[in-house]
């Protein structure tokens, strides 16, 4: 079975002939640039060689962006989001970006930077930093032109074309939730959802409503075969938040556009790091059809074992190794953990980890690397 149809299969629940294996930090597009700003580091031998033992073998996974319309920004329209380039400072090992979003009253700035040789960005000044800045942006008129449907869906075949049998092609949303919360400091976040309810249930009815007409658009003009990949519940996770703000910012909202997912006949996978032992029954309700990291103790509450069994063959699980794992754990303990997951091989599993590298990659890392890529091989 090629590695696309055995991870869709997974996804669905149907029986494969062995454990898809998926890992971040590992693109199907490959070309290694040493002078590369952020992503030199993957130019470096340990990473090549690592790269060439580990491609071939997991599946892909590509996320086509959609953010001319669905954002982090309450999905406002892109025109009224304003982003300047990333400029290099004086030492040339950090650039900085500015931007700001155009509201009716005014403009709020915001700044990112960004490091040499790491694949990340930071947020260092956010656009939203009082209660009225929120409402701002909430009465930014919403807009949105269909001739974006024919973009994406160009895109889409593209990357389709590019990626071949090598692994699926997702196209990127939200929980709504994350577009508040992305938007402000966390702290005044937390406030504002316990001082601010009907505000935040209004602004995600909103936001709800936004990315369900675009995408079911979308999919009614162009029914391709495709997951839809919401990221962001995490913020409703402990310990971030606790179990009860699942079921209140997450649950009633990103039912709606897994709903619209369903009907339109794609899959609903759910990207979700925490504590997620309440959330995983309840995304079974809310229509998703696989979720990941599914991390364990300490970063996660729950086992692979409790997890398959709340799960129940409804839900695929996308885990449970932990990141830091692969950074810190004897070899040994790595064949251990990876015989572990395998051994739930027809429980709807694919075998993977909370986080791929962004940096830099140690030998001990490396030797991780290689540790579970054999155990898979011989276990899978």
């Amino acid at each position: 079975m090629k590695r696309k149809d055995l991870y869709y299969a997974a996804l669905r629940g149907d029986a494969t002939p062995r454990v898809p294996f998926f890992i971040e930090g590992f693109p199907f597009r490959y070309e290694p640039d040493e002078s590369s700003y952020k992503f030199g580091w993957m130019a470096e031998p340990v990473y090549r060689e690592l790269y060439g033992a580990i491609a071939p073998v997991i599946v892909h996974r590509a996320q086509m962006p959609l953010s001319e319309a669905i954002n982090r920004r309450l999905c406002i329209p892109g025109q009224y989001i304003a982003e300047g380039k990333f400029i290099a400072d004086i030492s040339g090992d950090k650039r900085v970006q500015t931007g700001r979003l155009i509201t009716p009253r005014g403009d709020l700035p915001y700044k990112r930077e960004d490091r040499r040789g790491v694949s990340t960005v930071w947020e260092t000044r956010t656009p939203v930093n009082s209660l009225d800045e929120l409402v701002q942006v909430l009465e930014v008129p919403f807009t949105f032109s269909e001739a974006l449907y024919d973009i994406w869906y160009d895109r889409y075949v593209n990357l389709c074309e590019a990626m071949g049998d090598k692994g699926v092609v997702m196209f990127e949303l939200l929980s709504p939730i994350v577009s508040i919360s992305d938007m402000m400091p966390f702290e005044l976040f937390l406030e504002l959802s316990m001082t601010e309810k009907a505000l935040f249930h209004e602004i995600l009815a909103e936001v709800t409503r936004r990315i369900c007409v675009i995408i079911d658009g979308f999919l009614k003009i162009h029914p391709i075969k495709s997951v839809g990949y919401l990221g962001g519940a995490e913020q409703c996770t402990p310990p971030m938040m606790s179990p009860r703000s699942f079921d209140e910012y997450v649950a009633p909202y990103d039912s709606q556009i897994a709903a619209v997912l369903n009907k339109r006949g794609q899959l609903a996978h759910m990207h979700c790091h925490g504590r997620v032992r309440h959330a995983l029954s309840r995304m079974i309700d809310i229509g998703i059809t696989s979720t990941d990291p599914v991390e364990h103790p300490p970063s996660g509450d729950i086992t692979f074992e409790e997890a398959v069994r709340i799960a129940d063959k409804k839900l695929t699980l996308v885990g449970n190794f932990n990141f830091d794992e692969l950074e810190l754990a004897p070899k040994g303990k790595i064949i251990e953990r990876a015989r572990e997951i395998l051994s739930f091989k027809g429980e709807r599993v694919i075998l993977s980890s909370s986080g791929g590298p962004i940096s830099r990659v140690s030998d001990k890392l490396a030797e991780n690397y290689r540790a579970l890529l054999e155990t898979y091989m011989k276990y899978a």
